[in-house]
């Protein structure tokens, strides 16, 4: 019993420093925490698991937030095993819904749709637990639009705002999606009502230093952007820059996000040379995070081959324009 509160404790703190910034050391806390509870769990199998699972799957949270995917995954596989031989459904549907997400964020779109829908079925066994389902819908929703599938992705955003929509820790995530989507679409002016919305309720909950603002600002940047209102969007970038910076370090996945929509910015604003080096800069990061063959490169590709077509360098373009091709697979 003693141990088990220990490694409640520990993971605690795990989560408290996470949310201060302290990375390395939330991680080792982390860490600990689930090897502790895996111990308990191994001594008396009635009590253990769920909590085992729990720590499991706020790990991998974290994992991935770092962009550390392949990390992400083994610990949901993890948790699942974990849940095998219990009777909780809500907590198996996140463990799908978070594994499912990793598979999408490592371009696995095949693998993410199989596993989401899994999870899709399973909340719907559970109708009084209307979040458990809107956020499997959500879910879903992100890898339609990551696919271009862009009516299923509204479908499913429909279906998750109504769920989540009056839930304050949800509705948020899915402002953010729904500018997200709108912005594919080139409704900007709608994807800057959905976002601004999205950062009203955000600093309402009291956590306008989270992460999820700084997500927040990036869309906004990148929407005020493709409606040419480039200082603020200039300025919102490097606010949103900074925060990564200063949370993650320079090489983080959502660096080159910054970086890529300034490069746009600065493309737009005929500054070609400071584009490049953001173009470049962000295709490095992404390449360095996500591997060379993943499907978000093929986006700065396609961008960074515009550039320098515009600039008259058309070896440099094609190269760029074939290296996206076989990304992209044929249309």
């Amino acid at each position: 019993m003693l141990e088990l509160v220990r490694a409640r404790w520990r993971f605690q703190r795990a989560l408290r420093r996470w949310r201060t910034g302290q990375v390395a050391i939330a991680l080792d806390d982390g860490d600990r925490a689930v090897t502790m509870f895996a111990a308990c769990a191994a001594r008396r199998p009635g009590r253990g698991p769920d909590e085992l699972a729990c720590a499991l799957l706020a790990m991998a949270g974290c994992r991935a937030e770092l962009a550390d995917h392949a990390a992400a995954e083994l610990l949901c596989q993890r948790a699942l095993v974990a849940l095998d031989t219990r009777d909780n459904r809500a907590l198996r549907v996140e463990a799908l819904i978070r594994l499912g997400s990793v598979h999408r964020s490592r371009g696995d779109f095949d693998r993410a749709e199989e596993t989401l829908r899994t999870a899709l079925a399973l909340a719907g066994d559970q109708p009084h637990d209307p979040a458990l389902l809107g956020s499997a819908h959500n879910a879903l929703g992100v890898l339609f639009k990551d696919t271009r599938r862009y009516p299923a992705a509204a479908r499913e955003y429909e279906v998750a705002w109504r769920l989540l929509g009056t839930a304050t820790d949800f509705a948020p995530a899915v402002c953010h999606n729904l500018a997200g989507l709108a912005y594919a679409e080139g409704r900007f002016v709608e994807a800057e009502a959905w976002i601004r919305r999205g950062l009203a309720l955000r600093e309402g909950t009291g956590r306008a230093d989270s992460t999820g603002v700084a997500g927040d600002i990036v869309v906004l940047g990148a929407v005020l952007v493709a409606l040419e209102r480039y200082p603020e969007a200039e300025e919102l970038l490097h606010r949103a820059l900074d925060s990564w910076t200063a949370r993650f370090g320079p090489e983080h996945y959502e660096i080159s996000v910054c970086l890529h929509n300034l490069a746009v910015l600065h493309q737009r604003r005929g500054e070609p040379d400071a584009a490049l080096r953001s173009f470049q800069d962000a295709l490095r990061i992404r390449e360095a995070v996500l591997g060379a063959g993943h499907p978000e490169v093929a986006v700065i590709l396609n961008n960074l081959a515009a550039l320098h077509e515009s600039q008259g360098r058309t070896d440099d373009a094609a190269a760029c324009r074939q290296r996206c091709l076989l990304l992209r697979g044929p249309a």
